[in-house]
């Protein structure tokens, strides 16, 4: 393979240079792109020289610009995988619309795009922690992804994150943040042998999560997922019966050690009650305000049951030092509508009052209001039988739930 040496001016505005071979700009040379002008590079290709680039550069290969900072707009075509490399690049444009999933390997310090990055086709593999950062806009209707980490500024406007992992897209749109807020979105593998989820949870898909946080100053906003190359059938956590399902989003919240399932727009084209096997593809638009900090929030996509009808269901028996985490806790189960009050009180056999709890509010997270088996004096209670009395009150419903009964404890 021979390497040419060039020193080349394009002042014409539409027209097309191409050069096939492997091709290195001298030290001393000078490339000037044209406005409108295309150049493209068919070898790898080393810019050591200086490159003032108005146009496009249209690269089928490696893509090396030494120190050179201004790249302006690039786009990325072919079946191989290409390096681009470099310090850190300020690109106006980039496109990447390769054959199949072929890479673009970021090896620059960083790349940032002011304009828009549009993975039509291909991926970019950005595994540092701000190898890519937009700070113009992406776009969200292409066949490829970002594989790793990417970071974007928001003005205001809805902020997509072409995001994908294992061959498969899996995008996050960011909307009604606040302007000038810089979100980092991270896609990985999850692994969820030993994770914890609200019991309306059947299915937590162990293919893809995704890590979203601030940096510096958060924000309020609300979600959308784009998701395909998932198998809900494959990471069964707990079976429930139930008529229909659907998919959900579900969240690990900063100081939180449980995975809750985030409230979906009630969207009748998604026509999700119709859904009876887990999709693998589809949009999920979360309708719940989630908070963007410095600390991660994870995401990761799960299988939930519809209910139609307002269900209230108690225990006859629970076990404090059980394997089973659901069953550790004595408590209430709801689901249907939001609890707005509830209090639970347990008896020993003697009438003795052993345990109370209660809670008021627009939503109450009842899953945290239970009796684990201890007494007031801080000794674990024997097996036995207890007695309770349960007051629960929903948002919606004019019927208040109340129950008396007696649970089992087992040791």
């Amino acid at each position: 393979m021979k390497r040419i040496y060039i020193s080349i001016i394009i002042t014409c505005i539409s027209i097309r240079f191409v050069f096939s071979q492997t091709t290195n700009l001298g030290g001393n040379a000078t490339l000037w792109v044209g406005n409108q002008a295309s150049f493209y590079f068919g070898g790898n290709t080393t810019l050591n020289g200086t490159v003032t680039n108005n146009g496009e550069i249209i690269s089928f290969s490696d893509l090396d610009f030494v120190l050179n900072r201004a790249a302006g707009s690039l786009r990325f075509v072919g079946t191989g995988d290409q390096n681009l490399s470099g310090d850190t690049l300020d690109v106006t444009n980039m496109v990447v619309d390769k054959t199949g999933n072929s890479n673009v390997v970021l090896l620059t310090d960083r790349v940032v795009v002011s304009g828009m990055l549009d993975v039509t086709n291909g991926v970019v593999q950005a595994e540092d922690e701000l190898d890519l950062l937009v700070s113009g806009s992406s776009d969200g209707n292409g066949q490829g992804f970002v594989e790793g980490k990417l970071v974007g500024l928001s003005t205001g406007q809805p902020v997509t994150f072409p995001m994908g992992i294992n061959g498969s897209t899996n995008y996050v749109t960011l909307s009604g943040t606040t302007s000038g807020t810089v979100f980092r979105v991270e896609i990985e593998d999850p692994d969820f042998t030993d994770v914890r989820t609200e019991e309306d949870i059947q299915a937590i898909s162990d293919e893809v999560q995704w890590i979203i946080t601030s940096i510096g100053a958060g924000s309020d906003g609300q979600l959308t997922i784009d998701f395909s190359g998932v198998d809900l059938n494959t990471a069964n956590i707990e079976s429930i019966n139930a008529d229909v399902y659907q998919p959900a989003i579900v969240a690990l919240m900063p100081g939180d050690s449980l995975y809750r399932v985030l409230t979906s727009v009630n969207d009748p084209a998604l026509n999700f009650t119709s859904i009876t096997a887990p999709p693998t593809a589809g949009t999920v638009p979360v309708e719940d305000l989630i908070n963007v900090s410095e600390e991660p929030i994870r995401l990761a996509l799960a299988w939930i049951p519809v209910v139609d009808d307002i269900e209230f269901y108690i225990p006859n028996s629970f076990a404090p030092n059980g394997t089973q985490l659901e069953n550790q806790t004595f408590r209430a189960f709801f689901s249907g509508d939001l609890v707005t009050n509830y209090s639970m009180t347990v008896f020993n056999s003697l009438n003795q009052e052993i345990f109370t709890t209660s809670q008021s509010g627009s939503n109450v997270d009842i899953s945290f209001l239970g009796w684990d088996g201890t007494l007031n004096s801080g000794q674990q209670a024997p097996s036995g039988v207890y007695y309770y009395n349960v007051v629960l009150t929903s948002a919606t419903s004019t019927e208040r739930f109340t129950q008396i009964g007696a649970v089992l404890l087992v040791r």
